[in-house]
């Protein structure tokens, strides 16, 4: 999930909140064959796609959308 990066900086500094959810999918995960991929910490969204600290804007949907789809490809590719 995408998390608005001044969210982030103002009330989980040192990202624990990151940390522990990202920690919590990869126990999820494990001994199956699904991949996680962190896009919180890994595609960056600008803060004018936000309507709050989780919510994008629909106009930033299709690009958000089409950056995933490329990271994904790309890191799937790198196995």
């Amino acid at each position: 999930m995408p998390m608005q990066a001044e969210w982030s900086a103002k009330f989980d500094p040192e990202a624990k909140a990151r940390g522990d959810l990202a920690g919590a999918i990869h126990q999820a995960l494990a001994g199956t064959s699904a991949a996680f991929f962190d896009g919180w910490s890994n595609l960056p969204v600008p803060t004018a796609d936000f309507t709050d600290a989780v919510h994008l804007r629909w106009k930033a949907t299709a690009s958000f959308t089409h950056r995933l789809l490329q990271a994904t490809r790309a890191a799937a590719s790198s196995r």
